[in-house]
């Protein structure tokens, strides 16, 4: 074979990421884009729903809902990290379905709820990605989540997760039982410290009650000035928190021992 004809036969394997939740998702903090940090690669791919295809990712990740075009977040770092760990044929596809200003908690007839009355974000969510799944011949490998920064006073909160959880397991296409989902703790900040603290330990509990629920504490970072949104230095650093927690022990311990330079 001749090497271009070696190259196509390589089996690829696509590892689907699944963004979802409101302004911490996308990110909320303002450049400079740097071309080094947040550059991708062709291996790492973001679908645009503009153009309904995959383009290269870079940030400001394209979302589906995506009203901050200069904005940086943490996902594509988390990629970069997960990248290092997956063959060198294989590639990542990230579906970012984060939508501003947005909670399980109603606002402008908009909520994450899947028993919401107005437009219900999940129900639409299942009705974009599963033709994207299906078309791509996407393997679902995880999906990362932070909604709460507006769900502060939301005393279902807990039982609002776990039913969002449970219905995208449900209807993502081919039953996605066993999902890995990461949660971000939200800023404990002075405004709102109580009940901050609340929806924090509210996660915890959302751990214990389901499988293969994993919470990324992220209280050691710095929030913005308006003390819902993490600042733009640490979000790079908290990819590679939500890469720990998703990873294995056993591929954790592999990742330790490289050097891996973004």
């Amino acid at each position: 074979l001749s090497s271009s004809s070696a190259a196509s036969d390589v089996y690829k394997r696509q590892h689907c990421i699944l963004l979802i939740g409101g302004t911490n998702i996308i990110g909320k903090n303002f450049g400079p884009i740097d071309d080094k940090l947040d550059q991708s690669n062709n291996r790492i791919k973001i679908f645009d729903f503009e153009n309904n295809d995959f383009i290269i990712a870079k940030e400001p990740l394209k979302h589906v809902h995506h009203s901050n075009p200069s904005s940086i977040g943490f996902s594509l770092t988390f990629c970069k990290y997960f990248l290092s760990t997956i063959p060198e044929h294989d590639e990542i596809y990230i579906i970012g379905y984060g939508n501003n200003n947005t909670g399980f908690t109603p606002i402008k007839n908009t909520s994450w709820r899947v028993n919401y009355h107005g437009n219900s974000i999940p129900k639409k969510l299942i009705k974009d990605i599963n033709p994207i799944i299906k078309k791509y011949k996407l393997k679902m490998k995880g999906m990362i989540s932070m909604i709460g920064e507006n769900d502060y006073n939301n005393p279902n909160y807990l039982m609002d997760y776990k039913l969002l959880i449970d219905y995208l397991r449900e209807n993502i296409y081919i039953n996605q039982n066993n999902l890995p989902v990461l949660i971000g703790t939200v800023i404990e900040s002075n405004k709102n410290i109580i009940n901050c603290k609340r929806i924090n330990n509210e996660l915890i509990k959302l751990r214990d009650m389901m499988n293969n629920v994993r919470i990324v504490k992220l209280t050691m970072f710095k929030e913005n000035y308006d003390e819902k949104h993490y600042g733009a230095n640490d979000l790079r650093k908290i990819g590679l928190e939500f890469f720990k927690s998703f990873q294995n022990k056993k591929l954790l311990k592999m990742f330790n021992k490289k050097i891996v330079t973004l």
